[in-house]
């Protein structure tokens, strides 16, 4: 399970013995930046949401009153290999396809460049024009556009929003577009976190698999048994063994002599330091008190699900009483010194810190350049309560409803999602791959990390499901803060539940 793990230019790449090449190093650094601005200017979507009022959470597209998809000749059957793209063929005018997204890393922008110039070749009446922005603008960026009625074809989002895309009628059904073989070869819980009522509203072409990394050097220096070494999801560590682990090699360091090595690092999510990413690293400590196999309407599927079934309460699912213990053991964490209160960067790549709660992305990478990282890391899975959560949200593009290219658009989208092209993907930006058949095909997951990594995308589970998760994620973010700076669990969740309850309401019909 151990090994010597390289280092893989992506944003949260690790500290490499040969430092990349300057203007890698130098966006990656913009980039990190521009990610931790994003839980800002997600905002942005509740004022578009609350514009449509309850309208927006009835619209045909997801109704299921969306066009029928013509189909044509299928996978295999177009100028160039299109993915499970089994539209209609494509315009022979001549057309413009806009793109929205995040200013990658320049050799994943260089790849898209690549890849465009193929598409263009096979479609030389196709041009693909994209604007490049910082991660954090996007979600003003789309408000903007899609307000004006006269949006890009194609925009980066995250799976966290599918359902407000979906139910303002922003995001195109996708699922006509591609074919059964290709949908059901998606990691299923992936899927379902770009879909609404059975339908695919955002292209999953990256996946998030929560994990933690250590630093087996650390553990050894502080003569502090490893986490677990499994090769499955059912044999984890519990909240209270991983705390206890944690206070036995905070003591022993400090014991020694070292004061400077902390436990688990500061969050390297969202906007760093606690309450930086709700969805993807502090929900965790509560949804896995609950359980999704519980009697529905119990108090502890109520925790894992995080919502009610319309989407527009959290009054009893993120106040119950699991919820308050795991937010208890979360505050522990820093009541008891064993992760910093405030956001400081690259501590587990420093080797300042013992462990990160962080995703499989570098776990997973193999020769990649830069040399080897100067310490060992091993993984293992995030604490359980009652079950093993971890959320799965992760960048995804959707085309714009009313583009007036959808078959052009959704194309575009199965050729940068084919068999050929998303393993470089993979490769080139680090991200966990979203199907299966190309994942059983990849070295990379032959090793048991690599396996137990399909494991837990398995059982991985979107955001809540919610019209209004952008005041959701805003509103738990600062509550999770305030509970790690010492505020009252219970007191806070309460609150915190009535406040986003008074937000909801505003999308009631």
């Amino acid at each position: 399970m151990v090994h010597r793990i390289r280092a893989v230019e992506t944003v949260h790449h690790l500290v490499t013995r040969k430092p990349p090449i300057e203007g890698i190093h130098m966006e990656l650094r913009n980039s990190e930046l521009a990610r931790r601005t994003f839980v800002r200017g997600a905002a942005a979507f509740a004022s578009l949401a609350a514009l449509g009022g309850a309208a927006a959470c009835t619209s045909d597209n997801s109704r299921g009153t969306s066009t029928a998809i013509t189909k044509g000749p299928g996978p295999g059957g177009y100028k160039i290999d299109l993915g499970g793209y089994q539209g209609p063929e494509l315009t022979t005018e001549q057309i413009t396809l806009k793109f929205l997204r995040q200013s990658y890393s320049d050799a994943m922008n260089a790849r898209f460049v690549e890849l465009y110039a193929q598409f263009n070749k096979a479609y030389p009446n196709i041009k693909i024009a994209e604007e490049l922005i910082p991660y954090g603008n996007l979600p003003q960026k789309i408000q903007i556009y899609t307000q004006s009625g006269d949006a890009p074809d194609i925009m980066m989002s995250r799976l966290d929003f599918t359902t407000y895309m979906a139910r303002s009628g922003t995001a195109l059904d996708l699922t006509g577009y591609f074919s059964d073989k290709y949908l059901s070869d998606l990691f299923k819980p992936i899927r379902d976190a770009a879909s609404l009522d059975g339908k695919m509203f955002l292209m999953p072409w990256e996946g998030y698999v929560p994990v933690i990394l250590y630093n087996r050097d650390i553990f050894k220096k502080a003569g502090v048994a490893t986490p677990p070494q499994i090769t499955d999801i059912d044999h984890g560590w519990t909240a209270d063994q991983m705390i206890e682990t944690m206070i036995e090699l905070t003591h022993n360091l400090r014991k020694k002599g070292d004061t400077a090595t902390w436990a688990l690092e500061s969050s390297i999510l969202g906007n760093g330091g606690p309450g930086s990413n709700y969805t993807q690293c502090e929900s965790i400590w509560i949804r896995s008190m609950g359980s999704r196999n519980a009697a529905r309407g119990s108090s502890l599927h109520n925790t894992w699900q995080g919502v009610s079934d319309d989407g527009l309460s959290v009054t009893g699912y993120i106040n119950t009483p699991e919820a308050i213990a795991g937010m208890r053991n979360y505050q522990r964490l820093f009541t008891e010194g064993l992760t910093p209160k405030s956001a400081i960067p690259a501590q587990f790549q420093g080797q300042q810190a013992a462990m990160s709660m962080n995703s499989t992305r570098q776990i997973l990478q193999r020769d990649q350049p830069g040399g080897k990282a100067p310490f060992d890391v091993g993984m293992t899975l995030d604490p359980t309560g009652n079950m093993l959560f971890g959320c799965n949200s992760g960048d995804a593009p959707f085309v714009w409803a009313k583009t007036k290219h959808p078959n052009e658009a959704a194309a575009l989208l199965g050729f940068l999602c084919s068999d050929a092209n998303q393993p470089t993907y993979f490769r080139t930006r680090g991200a966990f791959i979203t199907r299966r058949s190309l994942a059983d095909n990849m070295e990379e997951y032959h090793t048991p990390d690599g396996q137990l990594s399909m494991k837990i995308a398995d059982n991985c589970d979107g955001a809540p499901r919610t019209v209004g998760w952008s005041e959701y994620y805003s509103a738990m973010n600062p509550a999770v803060k305030n509970i790690a700076l010492g505020a009252d669990p219970e007191k806070t969740l309460n609150e915190t539940a009535k406040a986003i309850d008074d937000q909801l309401k505003k999308f009631k019909s």
